[in-house]
Order: structure tokens, then C-alpha cells, then sequence
């Protein structure tokens, strides 16, 4: 916003309403920024990409010349914090406890753990670790004195993700359960299974969502859903190195799985062959035995019709020369016998 550096050490309002509508001097007003001075939250950093309004009253004069500390405050503890951008700003803040956003549902205060290229971490008691986009961040203010209390709460040293930017963060976290946005009606839970760089994939249950990049505010993986992100990261890095261990195992297993086939269709064989060459020798021993049944068979039968042909044949034989015998006798007696006296034939007649 142009002309901004007329009204530092003016009383202002910035933003016209909201929760994010603050009463107090302006400070100073940087490229990106600008720094002003409350009654009770101490001075909060403004981001000017999203002021829609700087408010003077025209009765109020000019309260102050420079900037002004608390007596509250150590001497060497200065008021406001001097850089010339918002991310360096925010480098500056590191390791400090801030609250982001004055109020609404992405407001969160916590330790601010890092600062990368267009993300911050920031460790919170209600969710753990959520990773902001630097360009939605409103407001930035360091939390004041009485909030300090709660420090301890922050001091537990945890594991995050790190990436040069936010589309390399999403990578990381492929395939996490995964929260987008604290609140509203934008807010969702599911697992990250794709990202680029203009969109990321999310499943929630039988849906597949597909979010923009630029419309994220934040992000941070459930932890009951996802344990300890770092234990994940240690199993992911264990089975890179285990896939070429685990590789080797199973083609190691695959040549003994192989070698141990082999010599089961080996034995296999073997043992067919013996069957195959036990069975055949029963057969052949069984043939033999059938053959010589069947040769004696044969031979008894043929034996016992030749016997037969044989008496036969003979018989017919002596009966045709009985019977040529008795002709030749007939013939002879007829030819040669003398012819019976007529005594005799008296006397048979007599008789």
C-alpha cells in the first residue's frame, strides 16, 4: 500500500472489522509489511498482501515520533523487530513462540521450529506440527509475557518433514493421513496419495479430491492416525536399503527354490524310470508266464486232437483192410474151393 509511511506514529486501525481488526500506533511499514504497536498483544507484523484497509481518525494526532518499548521490557530488548521483507521477518522470529493470525479457525500460536522458501513449521499444542504458507499468513505477533506460561509445552524436541519448497513438502508426505486447513468449510482429512504443482490428490473414503496448491493454508498429519512421522521416515529410508538386501534374499531363494525343483523332477524322473523299468520287467515276466500257459495249453490241446486225427485215421484204416481181407478171402473161397458133394447135400436136406 503506497503513502503508508506518512501515518507511522499515528494512532490506526488496521482492517475496518474481523478478527483481525487491531487498534494501535503504526510502527513502521516495510516493502511487504507493516508493524504495529497494541495495548495488550505487543506489536504485531501485518503481511500487506492481505490488509484491505489502514484506518486513521482525523481527530487523533500524531502520538509518537519513533518506536517506544514497555517498561515491562529488558533495556536491550527492542520493541519491534527491522527487516526489509516478511520472510525475513519471519527468519528473524525463529525459535521464538508466535501467534499466527489473530483470531479465526487457521489461528494457532506455538514455536516457530523453521522458516523455508514459502512455508513455515510451527509446533502447536492442539495439533503438533502444521505447516503454514507464508502467503497466507495475515499476522505474526511474539507471544507476550503472560503467555509465556505455557512455554514448556513447546520445549519437547520433536521430528518434522523439511523440503526447499511446499510442492516438495507434499512429496514428503505422500501418502500420509493428512489435515488441510484448521477450520471452515475448506477443512479436510484424508490420505495425500498424489501432489504437483498446481494440485495435490487427497482420498477421503470412496472419494478422490483434487485440492490447488495455491488454496492451502496449511497443512500437518494427523498424529493418531500417523504415529511419529519420523519413525515413518526411518521405515521408509530401512526399506530403501532393505529392497536391495530384500532382493537379493528372494532371488537367492528363488535359485535354491529352483535348484531344490530341479532335483525333485530329477528324483522325480529317476524314480518314474525305476517304476517304468520295474513295471515293464513285471509285464514281460507276466508275458512270459502267459506264453508258456498258453504254449502248454496250446500244445496239450493240439496233442490231444492229433491223438485223436491219429486213432481215427488208424481205424478207418484197419477197418478198409479188414474189410479188403474179408473180400479177398470171399473171392479166394469162391474161386478156389471145391464144390460140396451131393451126398452131403442130401444129407443136410434130410436133416
Amino acid at each position: 500500500m503506497e503513502n503508508l509511511e506518512t501515518l507511522i506514529g499515528n494512532r490506526v486501525r488496521v482492517f475496518r472489522g474481523g478478527p483481525e481488526s487491531r487498534d494501535g500506533i503504526l510502527l513502521d511499514a516495510k516493502f511487504d509489511y507493516l508493524s504495529l504497536l497494541t495495548e495488550k498483544e505487543g506489536v504485531i507484523y501485518y503481511n500487506l498482501n492481505h490488509i484491505k484497509s489502514v484506518i486513521k481518525n482525523s481527530k487523533d494526532g500524531r502520538v509518537m515520533s519513533g518506536c517506544s518499548c514497555d517498561e515491562d521490557e529488558e533495556e536491550d530488548e527492542k520493541c519491534c523487530i527491522e527487516a526489509y521483507r516478511f520472510h525475513e521477518l519471519l527468519e528473524k522470529l525463529k525459535q521464538c513462540h508466535v501467534r499466527i493470525d489473530r483470531g479465526g479457525p487457521e489461528s494457532r500460536a506455538g514455536k516457530l521450529l523453521d522458516v523455508f522458501t514459502d512455508f513455515l513449521v510451527l509446533k502447536t499444542k492442539e495439533d503438533g506440527i502444521i505447516y503454514y504458507k507464508t502467503h497466507h499468513i495475515k499476522s505474526i505477533s511474539q507471544i507476550t509475557k503472560d503467555e509465556k506460561q505455557h512455554e514448556g509445552e513447546y520445549e519437547e524436541k520433536c521430528d518434522y518433514a523439511t523440503g526447499v519448497d511446499f510442492q516438495e513438502l507434499l512429496k514428503k508426505l505422500k501418502y500420509s493421513w493428512v489435515k488441510i486447513n484448521r477450520g471452515g468449510p475448506e477443512k479436510i482429512e484424508g490420505v495425500l496419495v498424489d501432489s504437483s504443482e498446481d494440485y495435490l490428490v487427497l482420498t477421503v473414503k470412496d472419494e478422490v479430491n483434487r485440492i490447488p496448491t495455491f488454496h492451502i493454508r496449511n497443512i500437518s498429519v494427523i498424529e493418531n492416525e500417523k504415529k511419529d512421522f519420523g519413525k515413518k521416515k526411518e521405515e521408509k529410508e530401512k526399506e530403501k536399503t532393505g529392497d536391495k538386501q530384500e532382493s537379493e534374499d528372494l532371488e537367492k531363494d528363488d535359485r535354491m527354490d529352483c535348484n531344490e525343483r530341479d532335483e525333485h523332477e530329477r528324483h522325480s524322473e529317476k524314480g518314474d524310470e525305476d517304476c517304468d523299468r520295474k513295471h515293464a520287467e513285471k509285464h514281460e515276466d507276466c508275458n512270459d508266464e502267459h506264453d508258456e500257459q498258453h504254449d502248454e495249453d496250446f500244445d496239450d490241446e493240439h496233442d490231444e486232437q492229433y491223438d485223436e486225427n491219429c486213432d481215427e485215421k488208424h481205424m478207418k484204416q484197419d477197418d478198409e483192410d479188414c474189410s479188403e481181407d474179408r473180400d479177398e478171402d470171399e473171392e479166394y473161397d469162391v474161386h478156389h474151393d471145391p464144390p460140396a458133394p451131393v451126398w452131403y447135400s442130401k444129407i443136410i436136406r434130410l436133416n
